[in-house]
């Protein structure tokens, strides 16, 4: 054993020298000492771990998403070396990864994490082949191509043309099976969706009943909606009163609205695209007792997620833009899992940062009444309630401040 080694062997570092949480949870739950060697802290309790097994741990974390270039990549010298992108340890840990190391004045843990790493010039993993966000990216891109232009809902075997692009129908398939992974497909007792509507009430209208706040009549379905097409009755609502006036009165402008809030009649089952846990980082310790890896599953999520969420300008091209959520929506609704068949689908607010709205497969004929004299028909399931309403006022002032703060989209799904 070297001196420098000897040196690894009695150097300790915390949780708070880190900003990622993979490594925060991997030194959690190995600490043995009750001092960090590199930013001084200490305490009663063990509050660090050993650095060599942290720098381990880093290091064999690496390797699921990166290699070492003299694995994977071809070499040409008269073509100036490796044939792909390729960096240095030090330069992988700050830009490409860009690990936060917010104690590290000195920089003297950075230094130690790039001695103790391989020495490799490092490549992605796979480097001629797409990363896992750029294979959901394009398969994406392929089923919006599809579904827009060539066909809407029936998916054959040709439709896969390349061995790395899921084809829509896999795709389809993979949303439900990672959302079944992840726990987002959710079943709700009776009584516990809150789910609230608004309508502008133009001069002389005043809105009150379960009808005139509920899902609209059949008729009047006129337009495409974001998860449905023209024709289609969905109930659109929201999380809160608040995200409920962004989401209509973007549209339709100041005035007096009624909002009404319903709830669930009987037990429902909702797929939940607006709860997703973080993207794991690459350093997240996966627990023997789990099945898979959650990043990829979470990556392509998240993805699917912000897609089918993002505005679209009602400008004569809505009835094409909405058509992949349509698509994903009906999908949804056709199949059953273990909880039962699907009855909505919770997603991100497009007009309210940290918000969520839901689609509701429910019509007029699912909207509960008081004292219903409508005839009863074959399937009869009225389990859409109101519960409450209350009228609200919103302000030129208002539609200003809250286009000011319209989600900012991410761009990247990796991390």
């Amino acid at each position: 054993m070297s001196s420098h080694d000897y040196d690894y062997d009695h150097r300790f570092v915390c949780a708070s020298c880190f900003a990622d949480e993979g490594i925060k949870g991997f030194i959690e739950g190995a600490m043995k000492s009750k001092e960090c060697s590199f930013c001084g802290v200490a305490a009663d309790e063990p509050i660090a771990a050993p650095f060599k097994e942290v720098a381990k741990h880093i290091n064999d974390s690496l390797y699921q998403e990166y290699d070492d270039a003299g694995n994977c990549m071809s070499y040409v010298s008269a073509d100036g070396g490796y044939q792909g992108e390729t960096w240095p340890t030090y330069e992988l840990l700050m830009d490409v990864i860009a690990l936060e190391l917010p104690r590290d004045e000195d920089e003297s843990l950075f230094k130690a994490l790039v001695d103790r790493l391989d020495d490799n010039a490092w490549c992605q993993r796979n480097p001629y082949s797409l990363t896992y966000a750029q294979e959901t990216e394009f398969s994406w891109g392929r089923f919006c191509q599809v579904v827009k232009h060539q066909r809407r809902y029936f998916f054959r075997d040709d439709d896969k043309h390349d061995r790395e692009i899921l084809s829509p129908g896999e795709l389809l398939e993979t949303i439900l099976d990672y959302a079944g992974k992840i726990g987002l497909i959710v079943g709700m007792d009776r009584g516990v969706l809150k789910v609230t509507r608004a309508r502008l009430q133009r001069d002389g209208e005043k809105f009150e009943s379960a009808l005139d706040l509920g899902p609209p009549p059949q008729a009047k379905a006129i337009q495409s909606n974001r998860m449905s097409p023209a024709g289609v009755v969905m109930f659109y609502g929201s999380d809160q009163p608040e995200t409920a006036l962004r989401e209509t009165a973007q549209s339709l402008g100041a005035g007096t609205y009624a909002v009404g809030e319903f709830s669930n009649g009987r037990e429902i089952v909702l797929l939940d695209l607006a709860n997703l846990p973080d993207i794991p980082s690459v350093f997240y310790e996966i627990p023997d007792s789990m099945e898979y890896n959650p990043r990829p599953v979470l990556q392509f999520l998240h993805h699917v997620s912000w897609e089918i969420s993002q505005p679209v300008a009602r400008d004569g091209r809505e009835h094409i833009e909405y058509v992949p959520s349509q698509v994903v929506t009906e999908f949804v609704r056709s199949r059953s899992t273990e909880t039962g068949s699907i009855d909505g689908i919770r997603y991100p607010s497009a007009v309210h940062p940290d918000n969520a709205s839901y689609v509701l497969f429910a019509d007029q004929d699912n909207v509960a009444v008081p004292n219903d004299k409508r005839p009863a028909f074959k399937g009869d399931d009225r389990w859409l309630e109101l519960v409450a309403h209350t009228e609200r006022q919103v302000s030129e002032d208002d539609l200003r401040g809250w286009k000011n703060e319209f989600a900012k989209p991410p761009t990247d799904f990796s991390d």
